[in-house]
């Protein structure tokens, strides 16, 4: 296996991934490269670690990276809005997105892949205490992060334009 390094040299030592449940506490460090590297393990894992797609684990994290998005910690919200960003853009492109929101949905839930992120998003990013400002602001700022991830991803490329106001 042939990869680069950090100082762009051509190595054959094969690349040690960080275990799967691990790439989320990866997505969360201050230090930048580490969530680079939590977010591109997590995506391998998910998309490219076998010859088919692992819907179980990639329908779960698809739902931790919603949720990351309201957490307290900064880093926390830049990590994970990062690599939903990439992880939607990968599952439009292999056209496995409708597989991924079929796990995490019911039936009647599945009516669009845009009313099923809608949902994934509103429900990670509504507090349940109301009053609690801490929370309410994360809440605003993990969907403000979720709506530019899902933006960022080329999902509502073709979308009609009064679409994105039902996300607000």
């Amino acid at each position: 296996m042939m990869i680069l390094d950090d100082d762009a040299s051509i190595s054959t030592k094969p690349k040690v991934l960080i275990p799967f449940l691990d790439t989320f506490w990866s997505l969360a460090e201050e230090d930048p490269y580490l969530r680079v590297q939590g977010g591109q393990d997590l995506l391998v894992h998910c998309f490219y670690s076998s010859d088919h797609v692992n819907i179980k684990d990639t329908s779960y994290a698809l739902r931790r990276l919603f949720d990351g998005l309201s957490s307290g910690r900064a880093c926390a919200r830049q990590g994970f809005a990062s690599c939903l960003t990439s992880f939607l853009h990968i599952a439009q492109s292999n056209n496995t997105i409708d597989r991924i929101l079929q796990e995490l949905t019911t039936k009647e839930d599945l009516s669009s892949i845009h009313f099923c992120l809608r949902h994934l998003l509103l429900k990670c990013s509504t507090s349940a205490n109301k009053g609690k400002t801490s929370e309410e602001r994360d809440c605003a700022l993990g969907r403000l992060f979720g709506i530019s991830a899902i933006l960022r991803s080329g999902m509502m490329k073709d979308a009609p334009s009064t679409l994105l106001q039902e996300y607000l």
